[in-house]
C-alpha cells in the first residue's frame, strides 16, 4: 500500500505545502500591465487572460489579479501533485517520498539558477 504510514503522508503533505509556499512571489507592476493587455485592438502577445476578464466585464485591480494568479498557481499545484502521485503510486512509500522530495529540491534548484542567471544577463558592465 503507498504511503502506510502516517508520518510518511504527514512527510507528503509537508514537502507538497512548503513547495507551494515558496511558489509565491510578490506581482510586480511589470507583470500586473500583462492583464491589461487583451485582443481589443490587435493581437498581441500575452492579452489571452487580459481578453478573459474583458469577456466577463471585469476590470483587472491588483486585488483581482492576485486572487486569479493564486488560484490559477493553486489548481496547477495540486495537478501537478496528483500527476505525480499517480506516477510514484508503484514505488513503496520511501521510494515514493525519496523522488518526490528529490524532484521538489530539484524544481527549486532549477529556479534558483533561472532567477540568478536572469539577473547576471540584465547586469550592464
Amino acid at each position: 500500500m503507498f504511503f502506510k504510514n502516517i508520518k510518511q503522508r504527514l512527510f507528503f503533505i509537508l514537502i507538497c505545502l512548503l513547495a507551494l509556499v515558496n511558489s509565491f512571489t510578490p506581482i510586480e507592476d511589470f507583470n500586473f500591465t500583462h492583464w491589461l493587455f487583451n485582443y481589443q485592438y490587435q493581437f498581441i502577445k500575452r492579452g489571452f487572460v487580459g481578453q478573459i476578464l474583458n469577456i466577463f466585464k471585469i476590470h483587472p485591480t491588483l486585488t483581482i489579479v492576485y486572487i486569479f494568479s493564486y488560484l490559477i498557481l493553486i489548481i496547477m499545484f495540486f495537478a501537478y501533485v496528483k500527476f505525480f502521485y499517480n506516477a510514484i503510486r508503484p514505488f513503496n512509500g520511501h521510494q515514493a517520498l525519496s523522488l518526490f522530495f528529490m524532484l521538489v529540491i530539484i524544481l527549486q534548484l532549477y529556479n534558483t539558477i533561472i532567477v540568478i542567471l536572469e539577473d547576471l544577463i540584465r547586469l550592464e558592465p
